[in-house]
């Protein structure tokens, strides 16, 4: 919590629907629901914005200067097809960029009034940040036809995709870390919910309700 704001952090793998979830979420809160998507904060930062010009130089620097687009920026696509191929590169990438996330993800949540905060990363479990959300976590899943299926629709390489599947820790590996991290902790909540069939608004409506009361360890939709 910070400044009596509720903050949940919206994990899961690819395809699984978190961004999804989170517009829902925010539709139903009318304004009391605030969303703050990770990959954005690492798009800017890799961006040409100038504030990072000294991180993405260590990139180059580390990647290679063929990297670097004309107006300064990282060429995305182009890296994550050597990122996502190998876990070791894909490491150190992650040692440049994430400290500098965090912190531009610190201040982003310290300037929100929103009631409730949705702070959506993949990589929760894999970096083991959930003390920025108090160990609030919201584990979204599906089952892997249905995540192909979503993918396939990606303007990605299907390699790619595979290969970013791969780096990240599989639902299960997910939820064990969660619940792990909350038992050290000794605090958060943990709300399951599953998008396999394409749930209607209803469960939409119902997840909100509970992550609003916010009475429960565990809820499972």
């Amino acid at each position: 919590m910070r400044n009596n704001k509720k903050l949940l952090g919206v994990t899961g793998s690819m395809g699984c629907g978190k961004s999804y979830i989170c517009k829902k979420l925010v539709e139903l809160g009318r304004g009391e629901v605030y969303h703050i998507n990770t990959d954005l904060l690492g798009r800017e930062i890799i961006g040409a914005n100038l504030t990072y010009i000294e991180v993405r130089s260590q990139v180059f620097q580390k990647f290679g200067y063929n990297f670097q687009a004309n107006d300064g920026s990282v060429k995305k696509k182009e890296l994550g097809s050597v990122l996502f191929q190998d876990k070791t590169a894909l490491k150190s990438f992650n040692n440049i960029i994430l400290p500098h996330a965090l912190e531009l993800l610190d201040k982003q949540i310290k300037g929100i009034k929103s009631e409730l905060v949705l702070v959506e990363s993949a990589l929760f479990a894999e970096h083991n940040f959930f003390d920025i959300v108090g160990y609030n976590m919201l584990l979204v899943y599906a089952n892997l036809e249905t995540q192909m299926d979503r993918l396939s629709r990606a303007d990605l390489p299907m390699e790619q995709i595979i290969g970013r599947i791969n780096s990240q820790f599989s639902t299960q590996e997910k939820l064990e870390k969660i619940i792990q991290a909350q038992k050290e902790s000794n605090s958060g909540k943990l709300f399951l919910f599953d998008t396999t069939n394409n749930p209607d608004i209803s469960k939409y409506e119902l997840l909100f309700e509970v992550i609003r009361g916010g009475s429960r360890k565990w809820f499972t939709i």
